[in-house]
């Protein structure tokens, strides 16, 4: 019998699992499974994790830990990353699109369905021996993992009911002839997969959701992905036909665990009454581009309950990493007649920015970049005073100096423990971002700028400490 301290429901996943894009943001596949069955929610999904990082999760961080400890139910929504990242790599390569950057997915979709000569070159890619050999690395870890995974859920909880939702495509999410075209050796690869997920994990206890098998024989009238939208990812009927789908999964398995749907299980959208807004108009006063940026941010999002601060990280506000990108492709439709202006130059590091990024965009003041006033920063005296100031350097210190000196092309400003990359500096995002891209790569870890420290207002000292503890050496 599940112990009665088995409260939780636990979504391990990738951004399949988010709830990116949705309408009514609570209806998650994972939130309407929990409020069926009466469970806690807890939804560790992330953009871009595969299954390798999941494992990572549940070898340090000790609140998913202790969540899947404590759970009646973990969901396994990943894999798309370790089969599909790898071939749209090479689909951008061959159609002429950066692969670093953030607008990498919808530009090969779009070239996909509107430019038939780099159509066929993506394809080509695709089919290629070069790819299909390093997306079936990704099929090989994704088998190594997954029991890996499994064991240790059931180290941390026994009696954990542990449900893996196999991978979908652009093929199964759409029937449109364009995709069942262009991305059928990826369809070929994922069916392997779900093939062997299928025959393999029931021997460890695993609960098998076949979404994709589901998703491909579905005739319904609502669109379960946004792909029209050049997005895969599920739309609010995609959430609920997937809830439906573990719902049944799990009852066949556990039919002790069936309960009828009450009608307070789907949310609806609250919006705000007349009154709320108007009084929100009583808030201190913003610049016409600042009241802009807001309208689009919550217009982009669809929220009104977005706890909005113009110098709030959009992390704090519980932005998703691909919600912001949303957010800055309305920018430039709406600011800048479409212009290709926002630069997320990486793939985790946009969680550091703040509305205010895009208020200095449409201000003209990004541009305004700390290398334009080098000289009215503060500098030594001497060679003697900076080496005084240097004599205490800790290793990650002095490879944050280092990298510091190298970006600002002086290496006499005055740069200690209480400086600051914003405050001190004056840099913009742009700034900061090539700056401390480059002592990453060296100290070989993410120094986790959104979270803490915070790039605004974190000195070099708690930054080299924050990696410091984290293990670095010299």
């Amino acid at each position: 019998m599940i112990g009665d301290d088995k409260n939780k429901l636990v979504c391990l996943g990738d951004s399949v699992g988010t709830n990116y894009k949705m309408k009514v943001r609570s209806n998650s596949f994972t939130e309407l499974l929990a409020r069926r069955l009466g469970l806690e929610a807890r939804n560790y999904s992330v953009p871009g994790a595969t299954t390798g990082y999941q494992i990572g999760f549940l070898s340090e961080n000790e609140e998913i830990i202790d969540s899947v400890k404590h759970a009646k139910v973990v969901l396994l929504v990943c894999g798309t990353n370790n089969v599909l990242q790898t071939g749209l790599e090479y689909m951008g390569r061959a159609g002429g699109i950066d692969v670093t950057s953030w607008r990498l997915f919808p530009k090969v979709l779009a070239a996909l369905k509107t430019n038939p000569a780099k159509a066929v070159k993506m394809v080509a890619a695709l089919n290629s021996k070069e790819a299909k050999d390093e997306i079936m690395e990704g099929v090989k870890a994704y088998k190594n993992d997954m029991p890996v995974l499994v064991d240790r859920i059931h180290e941390l909880n026994s009696e954990a009911i542990i449900v893996a939702v196999t991978v979908y495509t652009m093929s199964d999410a759409s029937r449109s002839p364009i995709y069942k075209v262009t991305t059928k050796s990826q369809s070929e690869t994922a069916d392997d997969l779900n093939s062997w997920m299928k025959e393999n994990l029931p021997e460890k206890g695993v609960l098998v959701a076949d979404l994709a098998s589901e998703m491909r024989a579905y005739r319904g009238k609502e669109e379960l992905s946004n792909l029209k939208e050049d997005d895969v990812h599920l739309s609010d009927a995609g959430h609920m036909f997937t809830y439906r789908l573990l719902y049944d999964t799990i009852v066949g398995g556990h039919p002790e665990l069936s309960c009828e749907e009450s009608p307070d299980i789907v949310h609806v959208r609250k919006r705000k009454t007349r009154e709320e807004r108007l009084a929100g108009d009583s808030a201190p006063a913003e610049s016409e581009s600042s009241r802009k940026v807001r309208e689009i941010i919550e217009k982009t999002l669809a929220r009104d309950d977005l706890d909005y601060g113009e110098n709030k990280q959009f992390i704090e506000m519980g932005v998703t990493l691909m919600e912001i990108f949303d957010v800055a492709k309305a920018i430039e439709r709406e600011c800048f007649e479409g212009r290709e202006v926002v630069d997320l130059p990486a793939y985790d590091y946009p969680m550091c920015v703040r509305p205010k990024y895009f208020v200095d965009l449409v201000d003209g003041k990004v541009t305004e970049s700390v290398l334009g006033h080098v000289a009215e920063l503060p500098h030594y005296a001497s060679a003697e005073e900076k080496q005084a100031a240097e004599a205490g350097d800790s290793p990650a210190m002095k490879v944050l100096r280092k990298h510091l000196y190298a970006y600002l092309g002086d290496d006499m400003i005055k740069l200690d423990r209480d400086t600051s990359y914003f405050a001190t500096l004056h840099m913009n995002y742009v700034d900061w971002y090539n700056a401390m891209r480059p002592a990453e790569v060296e100290i070989n870890m993410r120094l986790e700028p959104a979270r803490a420290p915070s790039p605004e207002t974190a000195t070099l000292g708690e930054i080299a400490e924050f990696a410091e503890r984290a293990g670095f050496t010299a």
